[in-house]
């Protein structure tokens, strides 16, 4: 799903905790792939802390592809929104 106010671009977001789980596993999986992604830990940022609560309503996985909210560990959903028109 879009998020409102994001334009569509090439840009991959991963917002994350270093104490997440979820979060590391999504982020071994970019760097698999060798996807361009910006890591941006919302401890002690309120900005990114609100944006990845409104984007994502504290699911366990935060990510913004391309525009489209990504909100669960899913290989082949992620891989479809990286590399997919």
């Amino acid at each position: 799903m879009p998020m409102e106010g994001v334009k569509k671009d090439k840009k991959t977001m991963l917002f994350l905790t270093d104490d997440c789980d979820w979060c590391k596993e999504t982020k071994k999986l970019l760097d698999d792939v060798g996807a361009s992604y910006v890591a941006i830990d919302v401890r002690g940022n309120p900005v990114a802390k609100a944006i990845a609560r409104k984007a994502c309503d504290g699911r366990e996985v935060c990510m913004l592809i391309k525009g489209e909210v990504v909100t669960k560990f899913d290989k082949r959903k992620i891989a479809d929104a990286l590399f997919g028109d």
